[in-house]
């Protein structure tokens, strides 16, 4: 699902509100699910706050937020160390846009774009741990960062937007992808939410209700001391296209339906050690205690999806041919005992990603 990401830059120089607005597009421009980006300009404070305020009213939210305060604006002493009353002001609102920023939109990643100064240099760490604490995710020096430094920065603040996006729609697999990304790109910024630990925190699948997270992993590091077990990888084929199509009711519908395939082919001979979990939007994991009743699992599993998938399309695309959008279709790899010895969880798990 393409989306068009919404950036704020708050800049009074027009040459650098033209070159950041342009590094951004660049940016989004190589990000597959991003179409373009919508760049909003503001010259100082006050216009910044209403086009947050404007954006709060609709309900929506900035995607990235570049600021350009001189960075001794964002410390909160007292006024005897400015050199002006105008100046003490500039670092009060400075303070309050921050607030109101982490206020309203506490997921915003927002990056200081500043004019290196001497007190920078002098001070650098000093300086970043003060932009950490005003909720910005880092800074940048005007004219000591690169082109290539600058995309690279401002790539992996729009995968963290991303990465927020799909786990704020449930599509978890892809919350995961981007964020991984993000950590790739920018592995020096302070995002504001740490997406990993959400999506690792996540004990079970808001939709299907199956364990997820830390309870599968629990499960499979089981494993790890018995003899003879079977863990099937399941997953639905197209079901990305079905939901950018049909929408998430129809989405979660799918979901549901697998889930329901799965534990009635399970529930045909259950064991207490048996499990099955719900990973990452369109996958799943079942794992059994026998080779012959795991294959027996994923063949009936597969024939049910085959034989029912088609009444979750409309009719007109079912008699189309499905060329709308692809007919889902289930996979499942198998890793069994055999194929071991595992030291660690970690070795299990990059197995079963290969299944």
């Amino acid at each position: 699902m393409e989306r068009e990401a919404r950036i704020l830059i708050i800049e009074d120089d027009p040459d650098y509100q033209e070159i950041i607005g342009r590094r951004c597009k660049e940016a989004a421009s190589e990000i597959v699910d991003i179409k373009g980006a919508a760049i909003f300009v503001a010259s100082n404070l006050e216009e910044a706050q209403r086009l947050l305020q404007n954006s709060v009213d609709r309900g929506q939210s900035f995607d990235l937020v570049t600021i350009d305060i001189n960075l001794r604006d964002l410390r909160d002493d007292t006024a005897r160390q400015w050199d002006t009353a105008e100046e003490h002001e500039e670092h009060k609102e400075g303070l309050k846009f921050l607030e109101n920023l982490k206020s309203s939109s506490p997921e915003t990643c927002a990056l200081v774009v500043s004019a290196e100064t001497q007190r920078i240099r002098e001070d650098s760490d000093i300086i970043v741990k003060e932009v950490y604490d005003k909720h910005a995710s880092g800074f940048l020096a005007k004219h000591r960062t690169s082109p290539e430094k600058f995309k690279q920065i401002f790539q992996g603040a729009l995968y963290y937007a991303e990465a927020i996006e799909y786990k704020n729609d449930k599509r978890f697999r892809k919350a995961e992808d981007a964020w991984k990304k993000a950590k790739e790109l920018a592995p020096e910024l302070n995002f504001p939410v740490n997406v990993g630990s959400v999506l690792e925190a996540v004990m079970q699948n808001p939709i299907t209700g199956l364990p997820s997270g830390r309870d599968i992993n629990d499960h499979l590091r089981q494993l790890l001391d018995e003899k003879e077990w079977a863990v099937l990888k399941v997953r639905i084929d197209h079901l990305d296209s079905f939901y950018d199509h049909y929408g998430i009711t129809g989405g979660d519908a799918v979901l549901l339906f697998t889930a329901g395939i799965l534990m009635n082919a399970m529930s045909q001979s259950k064991t207490p050690k048996d499990f099955i979990g719900h990973t990452v939007q369109n996958r799943f994991i079942a794992i059994t205690s026998s080779v012959d009743k795991a294959e027996a699992i994923r063949k009936q599993s597969v024939e049910a999806f085959d034989r029912q998938v088609g009444d979750h399309y409309p009719f007109k695309d079912r008699e189309g041919g499905y060329k709308e959008v692809p007919l889902m279709s289930l996979k499942i790899g198998m890793v069994t005992a055999d194929d071991g010895p595992f030291p660690d969880l970690t070795e299990l798990a990059a197995k079963i990603a290969d299944a």
